[in-house]
């Protein structure tokens, strides 16, 4: 019994020995992190990123205090909520609204702090400028809600649609047979349409453009030059309730229904469409090296001069404004989750850049316009400029 009595305390000791050990090296106040056993200290975390990380964090801190200067003088205040409401409008449009905010924000490698500093700065940025924009009904105008039905073209010769091995000859015919099938195809729906099929029925059934498809072919608002002429000459043509005949662009065969005129819109529609254009009026990224130019600057931590074609602030072969937030495409973006590149002042976590504009069918995501065709929309992209330009072509 008091063999038994001994173990079980020897037992206990070594229990509790283990769990004060593994206390010890479980990261705390002083510790970031124990890898294998290892500690990386905050200490050796806060120099190895001041060696590493320095001009990059330096260059946003002054694009930080530039902006802020300007927001000053322009009258321009951001609350905290402002803030949170839109990267909650990013988790609503990526369906993680019940997402913790914080996790959200973290799935794309940032910090809470320096992606609620990147939102902030980004709608600054849009207030500032929105002062100097004037929103006329020409303007409106150029700004069509439509619906589509979208019938893919075959792949162009070049890209075998079977066998590898096939002749440049035997790619053509093959194209040209499968792009008559397509068209007898869409002749054949808009017959189906003038007996009597409701449209969006039609779209719903026949559309091969997943975006719109199940929505009736609702493309949102698209705008003048940023689609393929055919589509556009014919859009445009069309009068609200209209309905075209098959068209043909390099993309496939579409059978367009104008839905409204943008200069026709009245309510929040009607604010919606002239933020819109609000949006794609203003030159944020250049504004945004405007200030930097004109800056003066000194430093001992910057380089001298940037690379060329760079703007301060920039890696080599970024685009856009100096980088802050983790991913994307470069540019000024207020919203991506990382996808490379160079990171700018202003991402939260949510997929690419926005275009309200966008080819019909494309891969660029659609935003408040939901243009055709697009895929994941993000919360922003330019500070005040939701349209990454120039539109990519739709899915082939």
């Amino acid at each position: 019994m008091q063999i038994k009595t001994v173990s079980v305390l020897a037992v206990a000791t070594l229990l509790l020995s283990g769990v004060l050990t593994q206390a010890a090296t479980k990261p705390s106040a002083d510790i970031a992190a124990v890898v294998n056993g290892q500690k990386i200290t905050i200490n050796e975390l806060k120099d190895v990123s001041y060696k590493w990380m320095a001009p990059t964090v330096l260059r946003d801190l002054i694009m930080v205090h530039l902006v802020d200067a300007e927001a000053k003088k322009a009258g321009v205040v951001i609350t905290d909520k402002q803030i949170t409401d839109r990267i909650s409008e990013a988790q609503l449009r990526l369906g993680r609204k019940d997402m913790p905010m914080d996790d959200f924000i973290a799935s794309s490698g940032q910090t809470v702090a320096h992606a609620r500093a990147g939102v902030r700065m980004d709608l600054q940025t849009m207030a500032i400028l929105r002062k100097n924009v004037k929103v006329t009904a020409d303007d409106l105008d150029g700004f069509r809600k439509m619906k589509q039905i979208l019938l893919r073209a075959p792949r162009t010769p070049g890209y075998p649609m079977s066998k590898p091995d096939k002749s440049k000859t035997e790619q053509e015919k093959e194209a040209a047979a499968a792009d008559k099938a397509i068209q007898e195809k869409m002749d054949k729906i808009y017959v189906e349409i003038q007996s009597g099929l409701s449209f969006e029925d039609a779209a719903k059934k026949y559309s091969e453009d997943p975006t719109t498809k199940d929505k009736g072919g609702d493309t949102g608002w698209i705008r003048k030059l940023a689609m393929p002429p055919e589509f556009e000459k014919a859009a445009y043509a069309l009068k609200p309730g209209e309905i075209s005949k098959p068209i043909k662009t390099g993309f496939g065969y579409y059978i367009l229904k104008c839905v409204a005129a943008g200069k026709d819109v009245q309510g929040a529609e009607l604010a919606d469409l002239r933020e819109q254009f609000i949006q794609r009026s203003v030159d944020a990224a250049g504004w945004l090296k405007g200030l930097m130019d004109k800056a003066k600057i000194e430093s001992s931590i910057l380089p001298k001069t940037s690379p060329a074609g760079a703007m301060p602030g920039q890696r080599p072969g970024a685009q856009g404004r100096p980088s802050m937030m983790p991913g994307g495409r470069g540019g000024a973006q207020m919203n991506n989750v990382p996808n490379g590149g160079a990171p700018t002042p202003s991402r939260v976590p949510g997929g690419n850049a926005p275009t309200p504009g966008t080819v019909p069918g494309g891969n660029a995501s659609p935003s408040s316009g939901n243009v055709p065709g697009g895929s994941t929309p993000n919360m922003g992209s330019t500070p005040g400029q939701n349209v990454p330009p120039p539109p990519p072509p739709p899915h082939q």
